[in-house]
């Protein structure tokens, strides 16, 4: 398991971010403080990622009748190498 740890401390925030990667899995633990006069708001978040094969995610949306199109940026935004986004329709009936 490969683990990274971040900090990012502004006016007024503290981010403390620490991501586990597992084989194909990723899971982000984000924890932020806000600063608000003379206390601090926090906000956790946690997100569990899984790392897909574009063209299986492809084949088993288009199996359900899902209209999918692969794309390599995000409107004007390139993706980073290696990385896909999806158009997906639900076809009219």
């Amino acid at each position: 398991m490969n683990m990274q740890r971040r900090v990012h401390d502004t006016e007024p925030f503290t981010i403390h971010s620490r991501v586990q990667h597992q084989g194909m899995r990723v899971h982000r633990h984000i924890a932020s403080f806000r600063k608000m006069g003379p206390v601090f708001e926090k906000s956790i978040e946690d997100h569990h990622l899984a790392v897909l094969d574009a063209k299986e995610v492809t084949q088993q949306l288009s199996g359900i009748g899902v209209i999918v199109k692969e794309l390599t940026k995000y409107h004007d935004t390139g993706l980073l190498n290696g990385r896909k986004d999806f158009e997906c329709r639900k076809p009219r009936i």
